[in-house]
């Protein structure tokens, strides 16, 4: 299992550095911090509770591009690894509906999260009450408390989908049976395995992220850009450019060491049910 996860791990950074793929993540990931930036600048004089939503609300748009991007960098680089001519203008244009189950995905899960929302919303209100509602916001703590966890898990399901369910829809399409039967029974019979591959292609995606964040924190402090003002917006688009740019590399990896995962877990389960048979 270690040589083939070395193999799959090697072949997916040997195809991560290209002109065309880093040009197509990198626009997905600038757009998805265009929606970031967008979101934190109409939350300037909102509530803790609006806040809470226009923060995560973005985070599941940026799931769904993200998710887009990676159906076409799976099936280009499954294409490359067939030895096959990979044409990422052709992979456009036959993936057109395959992109929009992404959006079939990420919706229910962004609906659940708006719902919990409210309801969170309604115990807001409670505790607003004059008198009586201080007591009763403070007695019934735990039930926010777990609707916001629940929406915190929502999102984390999401990420964690999209190492796993990015690949099925690349390579398989809508396949609904696949996704709720054969992908979660194998999940639950090989946690460890599954827990790895998740741990190492989203470890490059983490330690870009944390450096190239921390150098926008200096350049903000540097730059003197502080408080809700339109010029901090503004920078924010301006460096999310070279942020985008330094970050496709990582994304491109994950996607295609998530290509790699998915056809090697699906040949461990079938050599497995053949053994079985035998």
């Amino acid at each position: 299992m270690f040589e083939k996860i070395r193999d799959g791990f090697n072949r997916a950074v040997e195809k991560t550095l290209s002109l065309k793929k880093i040009l197509l993540t990198s626009g997905a990931i600038l757009l998805a911090g265009i929606f970031f930036v967008f979101f934190q600048a109409i939350s300037i004089e909102s509530n803790t509770w609006l806040k809470f939503s226009l923060a995560l609300i973005p985070c599941f748009i940026a799931v769904a591009i993200l998710l887009s991007c990676g159906i076409l960098l799976i099936r280009t680089y499954h294409d490359e690894i067939k030895g096959k001519e990979a044409d990422l203008g052709g992979v456009v244009n036959t993936s057109a509906n395959l992109l929009m189950s992404s959006i079939y995905f990420v919706l229910p899960l962004l609906i659940a999260f708006l719902i919990l929302w409210l309801v969170i919303g309604l115990f807001v209100l409670l505790a607003s009450i004059p008198a009586i509602g201080p007591f009763f916001g403070a007695l019934l703590a735990f039930v926010p408390y777990i609707l916001t966890l629940g929406s915190i898990l929502i999102f984390l399901f999401a990420m964690v989908s999209l190492f796993y369910v990015t690949p099925v829809l690349a390579l398989r399409g809508i396949d609904r049976p696949y996704l709720q039967r054969t992908l979660l029974k194998r999940i639950a019979a090989d946690p460890f395995t599954h827990l790895l591959l998740l741990v190492i292609g989203y470890l490059p995606v983490y330690i870009f992220y944390y450096v190239l964040i921390t150098a926008l924190n200096f350049t903000t402090i540097v730059m003197s850009l502080h408080g809700s003002t339109p010029f901090l917006y503004l920078s924010w688009i301006m460096q999310a450019i070279p942020i985008s740019l330094l970050l496709s590399p990582a994304y491109i990896f994950f996607f295609n060491f998530a290509a790699e995962a998915h056809v090697l877990l699906k040949k461990q389960d079938e050599a497995d049910q053949s053994s079985d048979r035998l």
